[in-house]
């Protein structure tokens, strides 16, 4: 009981010791196969997150770019999630990079959900909407965290082909992903020192 105790201490030390605000980010890369034309529409840009104590929620902040911006398969609305690995640039194919990053990250071995469920998985974000080719956007998660043995830091940020049915789809895959479908751009997160 006293190790216990001295543990738990310790790591209140440590959380109390870090210099908040934490900032990370993750340099966002991928593509989409477009079955009309023979290029890939390609997708890049940045996810800046933040958190301002150990109480606060992560703020993430999405920019993602597409082009060409005009391409009918663009401007969707996309699901976008935690994954639980950084990404691995070892493929042979680059169309597969994203899926090294394994599944969602859910710490607490609960089922896919919306990122307002407090039941859901906590790499759940919900889904984005591409406007004139952009993603410009604003999360908030209080299941999130920047530090800790929960960190997300060194895991990877997924956005994906189709909307997210936040776990309410009628298919095998919703209370897993939200049934939506390919990965199409990832990137990992990495401890900055601002943003």
């Amino acid at each position: 009981m006293l190790k216990l105790a001295i543990f738990l201490f310790a790591i209140f030390c440590y959380v109390n010791s870090q210099s908040f605000p934490i900032n990370a980010v993750a340099i966002v890369g991928g593509g989409i196969m477009n079955p009309g034309m023979r290029e890939p529409v390609m997708a890049f840009g940045d996810a800046k997150f933040t958190q301002r104590s150990p109480r606060d929620p992560v703020v993430v902040r999405l920019n993602v770019t597409f082009m060409p911006a005009n391409s009918p398969i663009v401007n969707q609305v996309r699901g976008v999630h935690i994954h639980t690995f950084g990404i691995s640039g070892g493929m042979i194919d680059p169309s597969q990079v994203c899926n090294t990053a394994g599944p969602h990250w859910n710490p607490t071995g609960t089922v896919h959900g919306s990122v307002l469920n407090p039941n859901s998985h906590a790499g759940d974000l919900g889904n984005v909407q591409t406007i004139n080719g952009k993603i410009i956007t604003t999360i908030t998660s209080s299941k999130l965290q920047l530090l800790g043995p929960n960190s997300i830091i060194g895991r990877s940020i997924v956005l994906h082909e189709k909307v997210d049915d936040q776990g309410m789809g009628n298919h095998q895959e919703s209370l897993k992903s939200g049934n939506s479908g390919s990965r199409i751009a990832c990137g990992t997160i990495g401890i900055v020192s601002s943003l």
